[in-house]
Parts: C-alpha cells; structure tokens; sequence
C-alpha cells in the first residue's frame, strides 16, 4: 500500500498540496511501462486549534463543549473529503481515490502534522509552500518549514508551477546526496523526464595572505587554477559515476559558487519540474539537521522540492 498524507489548511497553498498528492496516488496506482502497479491510499489531515473549554465549576457544560467539539471535527472532515475531491483532477475519468480524513487539534500545527506521519507511517508528505499565517519567509511559510525539518518521511512542498523541465537534484557529493540522487532518479523515470544532478564548486576568494597567520601555526593558501580545475573534474567524474547507474537521461553539471543559489538558478533557467534535495537525522537537533543549503533552496525554489530524510543507520526516510 502507498500511503500519500497531506497537509491542508483550506488555503489556495494546501489546494496545490491536494492537486499534487492526488497526481501521486493516481501515478502509483497507473504506473509508468515497465513500473508495478501499487494501491494507493490517500490520508488528508487537518488540524484544529484546541477548541475544548473546560468548565470546573460547571461540569454538565463540559458534556455540550464535547458535543460541539465532535460535530466541528465532523464537519471538517466532510469539507477535507469535498476539497480534496474538488483538487482530484483526474476522478472523472479514473474514479475515487481512497481517501481518509483525519481532524487533529493542536497548538501547534506542525508538531501535530509530523505526529500525524509518525503514527500513518506515509511513504511521502505532501504541504503547500505557505498557508493563511502570512508567516512565509522568502516562498516558504514557517508550518512548511518545520514540517520538512521533523518529518520521519520524505516531504513535498508543493507549488503551483507545474513545468516540463527535467528533474533536479541538488548533490554534494556526500553519501547523504547519493539518497537524494536514487530518489530524484525514481522521480525523473516515473514523471518520464530526464534528470540534472549539479555540484556546486563554491571556492572561497577571501583567503588571507599566505603567512599572516603563521604565528599561530596556520598556514593557508589559495588554490590555483590547476587545483580549481582538478576539483571540478574529480567533481564531473563522480557524478557521472553515480548517474551511469541510472536508469534514465542524466546529465551531471557542475557549477561555481553557492550550492542553493546556483541549484535555485538552474532550476529556473531549465524550467525544472521538481527539485530534490537531502537533509540527515540528527536526533536531538530536530531545527538544525535540514541543513543551510536545503533550508534555502526550499525557500526560494520556483517549483516544488522534494526533501528526502537519511536516518543515521543509513536508510532513507
């Protein structure tokens, strides 16, 4: 069973999200020649502010309260059922999706999000790029933000440029990146589009003098073109490597300068459908493990990003 959860707030954001998770669902369940066929089921979740006053002094009111509290979660439900059906795009000519509702009460809209995903166990988590808080920082609203940073699965923040562009993948090199490569090539064959992989080749130009430091016992010097150029070839090298394996049409690229400026740049100048990127567990550091580059590309990326998670044992979330 391919379990798809999204998020939805009843903004035009989280209708994108439903559009998205919908396309999911309905491309596990009508897979690409040659791809198994898998049942999908659709979680969409909505989360309630706490709502239950409590009355001490008056215990018989506490019974109405969870009358009321009941009949709104009621109502949510039907309204999540009735939006994601208005958001299917393709229920007329393939029929109903499997589709739950679950209404949630939280303070905290993310925590109860990744609660949420904890319990159903998703393959994937479907949000919108911003909601109704008008909190977004850049193209990213903060519920989306911790969502992506506290997920146990990998997440789609979900935006409304639908492109043909190829599928991108933002890599570092890194055994963390190499995750984030095998799922953006899953991504690329199943959307039937080819595959970018870049490398940022962000060489500092702010090096002190050689010598200045020498006091203290540091010694620094600037690469030199041949150094610059043997990095990048390693770089190329590498890359190339790891997309023979691939079973669709890659192409490695490597850039010079910042790993999510230039990704975000090149995303925009293919018309990129999808952009993917990696984020590792780190327990404990639950705000800092998503990592600098990730943070930013899922801010200012014009398509939607897909963040896989690397456990510590390796395995990808």
């Amino acid at each position: 069973m391919n379990r798809i959860l999204v998020a939805v707030d009843f903004s035009e954001s989280s209708d994108l999200a439903l559009t998205e998770a919908a396309r999911l669902a309905r491309r596990a369940e009508t897979p690409a020649t040659g791809q198994a066929a898998q049942a999908a089921q659709v979680g969409v979740c909505h989360v309630l502010p706490n709502v239950m006053p409590v009355h001490p002094l008056f215990p018989q009111h506490t019974g109405r309260s969870m009358l009321a509290v009941t009949d709104l979660e009621h109502r949510a439900s039907v309204a999540v059922g009735e939006r994601f059906a208005a958001c299917d795009e393709g229920a007329e000519s393939a029929g109903r999706l499997e589709v739950l509702a679950f209404v949630d009460q939280g303070d905290d809209e993310a925590a109860a999000i990744v609660a949420r995903a904890t319990s159903w166990k998703p393959s994937v988590l479907v949000i919108g790029s911003h909601g109704r808080t008008g909190l977004a920082r850049a193209l990213l609203g903060s519920v989306s933000e911790e969502v992506a940073r506290r997920a146990p699965c990998p997440v789609l923040v979900a935006r409304g440029a639908h492109l043909a562009g190829p599928v991108i993948v933002a890599a570092d090199l890194t055994e963390t990146s190499l995750h984030a490569l095998h799922a953006a090539a899953a991504e690329a064959k199943a959307r039937g589009v080819g595959l970018v992989a870049v490398f940022a080749l962000d060489v500092p130009t702010d090096f002190l003098p050689y010598g200045v430091l020498a006091p203290f016992g540091v010694y620094e010097q600037t690469p030199g073109a041949e150094d610059i150029r043997e990095l990048r070839a390693a770089a190329q090298e590498t890359l190339s490597t790891w997309l023979a394996a691939a079973s669709v049409e890659a192409t490695a690229i490597v850039v010079d300068g910042r790993a999510a400026q230039e990704t975000v740049k090149l995303a925009e100048s293919l018309g990129a459908q999808l952009v993917v990127c990696a984020t590792h567990a780190r327990a404990g550091l639950d705000r800092l493990a998503m990592g600098s580059v990730t943070e930013s590309i899922l801010r200012h990326a014009h398509c939607s990003v897909l963040v896989v998670r690397m456990e510590k044992d390796g395995a990808t979330a």
